[in-house]
């Protein structure tokens, strides 16, 4: 390395033809190191999706089709089809039990639904003030 530094201290022509290659050659590492960054973050995001997915299909699976195959009679949509045999959730309970599998599956992510009024047969939720001035903001977007 000291052989080096006192060759191109010597002839300093070459050493600005170093530099100049160094400088022109950094667009092209940079490139190279934001390429595999996305590269790595799309593959994360893939992952997750998929994991998010099948999630969707076991939950659907288990909780619709199961249910409605082993019905006796015709099959009912209802928020409290856990006690009722033969019965599927209807489209807001499946959200609300899907958001929670999400918030699993997903680190770092709260997933859950908020209402001013609330929903039949389940406890209220006490809304945060953030909820509050953002249910307002929703009610009244002007």
């Amino acid at each position: 390395m000291r052989r080096l530094i006192e060759y191109l201290t010597a002839n300093p022509k070459r050493l600005y033809a170093v530099v100049a290659g160094a400088l022109l050659l950094l667009p092209v590492a940079l490139w190279l190191d934001l390429n595999s960054l996305s590269h790595h973050n799309l593959h994360r995001q893939a992952t997750s999706l998929n994991k998010l997915m099948d999630d969707v299909r076991s939950y659907y699976a288990e909780n619709v089709v199961a249910r409605v195959q082993a019905a006796d009679g015709a099959p009912e949509a209802r928020h409290d089809y856990h006690y009722i045999p033969g019965a599927f959730p209807i489209p807001a309970t499946a959200a609300i039990e899907l958001s929670g599998r999400f918030s699993e599956i997903l680190p770092g992510v709260n997933y859950h639904f908020v209402s001013q009024y609330p929903f039949q047969g389940r406890a209220p939720h006490e809304m945060t003030p953030f909820e509050i001035n953002e249910m307002a903001r929703f009610s009244d977007p002007e």
